[in-house]
């Protein structure tokens, strides 16, 4: 991405995909950056994104590419390993700029264990000039959570816990091959809100397969009673590299005008 920005002048440009980027080119776009920067061509400041690319179980609905963990471990440390090692190398431009927010998604980000988190978080905080400041947004899933790893959150300074419910129908997340459960969601909702992390939000998905408006809806004023501090709406889209579309589903004239109806409302 820094690449790209650098080659479109500072731009979002759709990627161009198949292109190959060495560690060297990326690097290079990143001094190109920093140079922007001293210019006064560019903003001085800097957002991250941290990517964690596995996932417990395959959504039905999801657009991510991620990869399916069953052995968590070896993947998971071989990946922090060559995250950090790059985290290093692409520091030397950008360290001491200073870092507005950092975003960790996914994939599922909860994946981590405890310790996996603190070396990730920690990690950010040693190579780039991520502190106290810094809002710091941390992506889960509620299966993949618990309570010590919300205290380890906290502990890192985290300032948003982003919970993915996508609904709290049960019926509509056992069709969607979701493996929480409502109760021990709730429960773990009501933990993050009385931890010291500052703001805990939920994301809530509107229209995906096996939903109604109603329950959208319910899903919504739950969250809101609940006392989350935000609740963010996703809109299921039926792309055709999705699982959905990949195993035949699809999506009439008339489900894509009541799912509009469903976002609308």
């Amino acid at each position: 991405i820094t690449y790209l920005l650098a080659k479109e002048e500072f731009a979002y440009p759709s990627p161009n995909y198949g292109e190959f980027f060495t560690r060297g080119r990326v690097r290079t776009a990143w001094e190109g950056t920093r140079a922007a920067i001293d210019a006064g061509e560019a903003p001085a400041d800097l957002s991250l994104y941290v990517h964690v690319p596995f996932c417990e179980c395959g959504c039905l609905y999801c657009m991510s590419g991620s990869i399916q963990v069953a052995r968590r471990g070896a993947y998971l440390d071989d990946y922090l390993d060559s995250l950090i090692d790059e985290m290093s190398c692409y520091a030397g431009p950008m360290g001491d700029v200073p870092v507005q927010s950092t975003y960790v998604g996914g994939g599922t980000p909860s994946l981590l264990s405890s310790a996996q988190i603190e070396r990730l978080l920690g990690a950010l905080r040693t190579h780039y000039a991520v502190d106290d400041e810094t809002r710091v947004i941390f992506e889960a899933s509620p299966y993949t959570m618990s309570r010590s790893k919300i205290r380890t959150l906290a502990n890192m300074g985290v300032h948003e816990l982003a919970l993915g419910i996508q609904s709290f129908d049960q019926g509509v997340l056992d069709a969607n091959r979701r493996p929480q459960r409502v109760g021990p969601t709730t429960e773990l909702i009501r933990q993050a809100l009385r931890s010291p992390i500052p703001s805990t939000t939920v994301d809530v998905m509107v229209g995906m397969p096996h939903q109604d408006q109603a329950s959208a809806l319910a899903s919504v004023a739950e969250a809101i009673e609940l006392g989350v501090d935000g609740v963010m709406l996703n809109e299921f889209l039926p792309l055709p590299y999705i699982r959905f579309c990949r195993e035949g589903g699809r999506y009439t004239s008339q489900q894509h005008i009541d799912k509009k109806a469903a976002v609308d409302a």
